[in-house]
């Protein structure tokens, strides 16, 4: 049972000329070595400008010098490393995880998807409920969005505050610093 498990990747990064390497956790650890001599008849070492372990032993990061080496790359969808598999992933325009306060009820799904429709796709939404057992299931006035940028869209290009159904409605994101409502100032 093959199980992937894998590092968030930071949406500040550009990650576009990146394949990620994911090998078989059973088969740790795993060294530069390992990886070379698996690679070595798929590809030009002169091709790629990095190659290196990416948060865990299992999962390597190989960026490309060019966007046509990363497409002749990933044409291999798997590879063996140490005699076990290894998975062969594109690294995609990452997810946001964003929190927006202050929507009224009446706001649905495809309000938000089209407020956020120049920045990116957002794949999934929830609402947001109170975590107090005396209030059950009564909802707040936040959701949970999970947004995927665009090519060329970094996190602090989403707004601070976003017009939703003529409703400002406040946008969360851990991976930006957060605008004071006060000062107008990051």
């Amino acid at each position: 049972d093959y199980k992937i498990i894998l590092p968030r990747l930071s949406a500040s990064v550009d990650f576009s000329l990146c394949s990620v390497l994911h090998a078989d956790v059973t088969g740790r650890p795993y060294t530069v070595t390992d990886f070379k001599l698996a690679l070595r008849p798929l590809l030009q070492f002169s091709d790629v400008e990095d190659l290196g372990q990416y948060h865990y032993n299992h999962v390597w990061l190989l960026q490309f010098r060019t966007p046509a080496a990363k497409t002749s790359f990933l044409s291999h969808r798997a590879l063996t490393v140490k005699g076990k598999k290894c998975v062969v992933l594109e690294a995609t325009n990452p997810v946001l995880h964003l929190r927006l306060n202050w929507v009224p009820t009446a706001v649905k799904e495809h309000d938000i998807r089209a407020a956020f429709v120049n920045y990116g796709n957002v794949e999934e939404t929830a609402k947001v409920t109170w975590s107090d057992p005396e209030l059950g299931n009564v909802g707040s006035l936040s959701r949970a969005v999970k947004l995927r940028l665009k090519k060329d869209i970094t996190p602090e290009d989403v707004p601070h505050l976003i017009n939703i159904r003529g409703s400002q409605v406040l946008v969360l994101c851990k991976d930006r610093p957060q605008l004071c409502l006060r000062c107008k100032r990051l």
